[in-house]
C-alpha cells in the first residue's frame, strides 16, 4: 500500500489527527476528576450566606435542540467564592436533587464544602462534597465519577481517530505492528 498522496486526502487526514488530539485532550481533562482523591480536598466550614436554584434553557448550536440546565448556586459568609453545581436535566423543568440540596442548605446551622486544595484561591471552585450539620448531602464518590462513562466514550473515540490517522499515513508499518501484536488475528483479517 502506498502512503496518501493527494492534497485533499492529506488535508482530510490532518483534520482527523486534530480531532483525535482534541478528543484525547478532553478525555485527559475529564480524567482529572476521576483521579481526584479525598486527601487532595480541603474542607471549608461556614454558614450559608445565600443559596438559590435556577433552571435555564440551553440551545445546542448545531442541531438547535433545547434542553434544561439546572444550577444550584450558593456562597458562605466570609468567603469570596461562589459554589455551583450544574446539571443538564433534559426536558424537565425541576431538579428534585438540587431542590432537596437547597432546602438542606437553607435549614443548615453549619455547612462543610469540600474542594480541591489547588482551587482554594479560585472564585468558582468545583464542589466535590457537601456536609450539612455533619450529615453528607452530596457524596464525594458521586461527584468524582459523574463523568466516568463520558471519559471512556471520549477516550475511545480519540484513540480511534488517532489509529485511523496512523493507519492511513503509513499503512505498511501499521499492519506490520498489528501482525506483531496479534499474529493469529492478523492472518485472519489480512
Amino acid at each position: 500500500m502506498q502512503p496518501v498522496a493527494t492534497r485533499y486526502q492529506r488535508s482530510y487526514l490532518h483534520r482527523i489527527l486534530i480531532i483525535g488530539l482534541i478528543t484525547i485532550g478532553i478525555a485527559i481533562y475529564l480524567l482529572s476528576n476521576l483521579l481526584t482523591f479525598k486527601f487532595q480536598l480541603v474542607e471549608i466550614k461556614g454558614v450559608i450566606q445565600d443559596s438559590e436554584t435556577y433552571v435555564s434553557t440551553v440551545t445546542e448550536k448545531v442541531r438547535g435542540t433545547k434542553s434544561q440546565k439546572s444550577e444550584l448556586i450558593f456562597s458562605i459568609y466570609d468567603r469570596n467564592q461562589i459554589y455551583r453545581l450544574i446539571k443538564n436535566i433534559g426536558n424537565d423543568y425541576r431538579n428534585e436533587e438540587f431542590e432537596n440540596l437547597l432546602n438542606s442548605l437553607k435549614k443548615a446551622d453549619s455547612v462543610s464544602i469540600w474542594i480541591k486544595k489547588t482551587e482554594l484561591d479560585s472564585s468558582d471552585p468545583k464542589v466535590f462534597q457537601i456536609d450539612v450539620d455533619q450529615k453528607t448531602v452530596l457524596q464525594f464518590e458521586k461527584v468524582r465519577t459523574e463523568n466516568g462513562v463520558l471519559f471512556l466514550i471520549v477516550f475511545v473515540t480519540g484513540i480511534s481517530f488517532l489509529l485511523f490517522y496512523f493507519s492511513r499515513i503509513n499503512p505498511d508499518r501499521f499492519h506490520s505492528l498489528f501482525r506483531r501484536l496479534w499474529p493469529k488475528e492478523a492472518k485472519d483479517i489480512v
